[in-house]
């Protein structure tokens, strides 16, 4: 029994030193410390209390990952972390004495960033595309206008033929993106295909004859490709 009880207290006491050694490197957040450690440094499940305290992942003696920081002042950020400070995805709270507000969305190294972390995107395009750009405009929201500028071919000796204007065959809608209704309007340089009534986030593959892009709307709005 005696073997026993000082042995549970050997285990106790190196447990103990262990955290004590482990350093956590945002200084609101030394004092205290319990959790798994490597090379002297929080590393993986921890929980460290300062002024601040926090609990979640740690990697090299920093928040990182997933996690919960609350402030001294009772406010807390409860979502992902890179090298101590909030980055990606999460929700900060602020305590009030008569309600309490939460602000939703992405940081980006430790600054708010918004409800996106990207409110567009170029998946990808065809090798016979030359470029795509993806622009948010003023206007009504809902409204996606895809205008296609006119290309210029050249024939065998290597003079230019007459312009060829790209025109849209079809758009593939993915992952339950809709409109209302569409409207299509060829001009001499141009085309547009404008889409009313868009559902956000809106993901297609937009396909002429022989080339195609992929694009990834998130945020509401009115926007021109």
């Amino acid at each position: 029994m005696k073997t026993f009880y000082l042995s549970a207290l050997g285990l106790l006491f190196s447990a103990t030193l262990s955290a004590q050694d482990c350093e956590v490197l945002v200084p609101a957040l030394q004092g205290k410390y319990s959790g798994d450690c490597k090379s002297k440094k929080a590393n993986g499940i921890g929980k460290a209390e300062g002024t601040d305290t926090y609990d979640g992942n740690f990697k090299n003696g920093y928040p990182a990952g997933e996690g919960t920081y609350t402030f001294k002042n009772g406010d807390y950020y409860k979502g992902n972390f890179k090298k101590g400070v909030k980055d990606g995805k999460g929700e900060f709270h602020y305590k009030r004495a008569t309600e309490d507000s939460v602000v939703l969305g992405y940081w980006k190294n430790d600054t708010y960033i918004g409800n996106y972390l990207n409110a567009s995107s170029l998946e990808k395009k065809s090798q016979g595309m030359y470029n795509v750009e993806i622009h948010e405009e003023a206007g009504q929201s809902g409204k996606l206008v895809i205008i296609s500028e006119n290309q210029i071919k050249a024939n065998s000796l290597g003079s230019n033929t007459q312009p060829v204007i790209p025109v849209i065959t079809y758009i593939d809608i993915k992952d339950g993106g809709t409109f209302e209704r569409e409207e299509k309007v060829t001009l001499p340089r141009a085309s547009s295909y404008t889409l009313y009534g868009v559902k956000f986030p809106f993901h297609a593959v937009v396909h002429y004859q022989t080339e195609e892009f992929e694009v990834i709307i998130s945020k509401p709005g009115s926007w021109r490709i």
